[in-house]
């Protein structure tokens, strides 16, 4: 797929974010070399923004979750656990978990034994 202008007003890690549910990839190999196009950090804060918006659709968080699955939770583990943790949709927590789950199990351990029963 040949590469888009660069949208103005747009970082290059926002724009691959954009680029890859707008046309996502077809197989876990396509994803992870678009994602080593751009600074990790950069890539899961732009994740996490989108996630935090409430615009992925129930189709679009398998996604989601395959992308963090090649770049990690990094630093972002926090603002995930802070999704679950505030429990105001189930639908980002759902995602949230699922993030946690597959990229810092041991984090999320630790999450649930704070939860209320």
């Amino acid at each position: 797929m040949p590469r888009q202008p660069r949208r103005a007003g747009l970082d290059r890690a926002e724009q691959l974010v954009a680029e890859l549910f707008e046309h996502p990839p077809v197989s876990e190999a396509e994803l992870a070399q678009r994602l080593a196009g751009v600074e990790p950090a950069r890539a899961r804060f732009q994740l996490v923004k989108r996630l935090r918006a409430g615009s992925l659709t129930e189709a679009q968080v398998p996604l989601l979750v395959h992308a963090f699955s090649c770049l990690g939770s990094g630093e972002e583990v926090e603002s995930l656990a802070g999704i679950l943790h505030a429990g105001e949709d189930p639908h980002r927590g759902a995602a949230a978990l699922q993030i946690l789950a597959g990229t810092d199990p041991a984090r999320l351990e630790a999450l649930l034994d704070q939860l209320p029963p």
